[in-house]
């Protein structure tokens, strides 16, 4: 039997009830992953500059916040168990900034650094019951056949209409190439006027068209 810290008997549950809770027990970690993380970056900074050499003080912080969260993690043993013993479920994830992926097969347009997380409420639901909740959301790798959903089609009309409004208001001297000889640090849009700082390659950044002055009152 699976227990959680507060006594819930995992075996009871749905695959879907289990990873609401198994989600709310990882973000329970989050702070003390990213504390750790921090230490890390420090400790490579260190390591990468300078003499190379470590400050003591931050590589024992680094090992006390390691055991720190190896300590805590023990809260997820009885979810792992439970995965393990029903051979795991159906699960689909959110690529942070991008579109919603089966878990397994992993996408082929994911990267190992690729930041995912797992969507609980989708668990054990099936491919066409996430695209229909999810929409233009969905990715068309995973799922090739999403185009034809009617929930899709709406999300990406609609995205497409957005992108056009976008479009429509930018300032048609975005993307254009400044006339810099000087390396003045800030320059008129050569459309518009609005002073901004070049690209590091020089051009004009993306910005709108400015709003219309209002008229002073007589």
């Amino acid at each position: 039997m699976n227990c959680t810290a507060d006594g819930t008997d995992l075996s009871l549950l749905e695959p879907r009830e289990i990873d609401l809770l198994w989600a709310k027990a990882e973000e329970t970690l989050a702070p003390l992953r990213q504390a750790l993380a921090e230490t890390r970056r420090s400790v490579t900074k260190h390591s990468n500059w300078g003499n190379g050499r470590v400050p003591s003080y931050l590589t024992d912080r680094e090992a006390a916040q390691a055991e720190r969260l190896h300590e805590a993690c023990t809260i997820l043993e009885p979810f792992r168990a439970e995965w393990g013993q029903r051979g795991g479920w159906k699960r689909y994830e959110l690529c942070l900034g991008g579109h919603v992926h089966r878990q397994s097969p992993r996408c082929s347009s994911l990267h190992p650094t690729s930041a995912t997380v797992i969507l609980a409420e989708l668990t054990d639901l099936t491919e066409r019951q996430v695209v229909d909740l999810k929409g233009f959301a969905a990715c068309t790798i995973c799922f090739p056949w999403a185009p034809t959903v009617p929930a899709f089609q709406a999300g990406q009309k609609a995205s497409e209409e957005a992108e056009a409004a976008k479009q429509a208001n930018r300032c048609p001297g975005s993307g254009k190439w400044f006339q810099n000889p000087t390396r003045r640090l800030y320059l008129p849009c050569p459309d518009c006027g609005t002073l901004m700082r070049p690209t590091p390659t020089g051009a004009v950044r993306a910005h709108n068209k400015p709003k219309p002055k209002a008229k002073a009152a007589k």
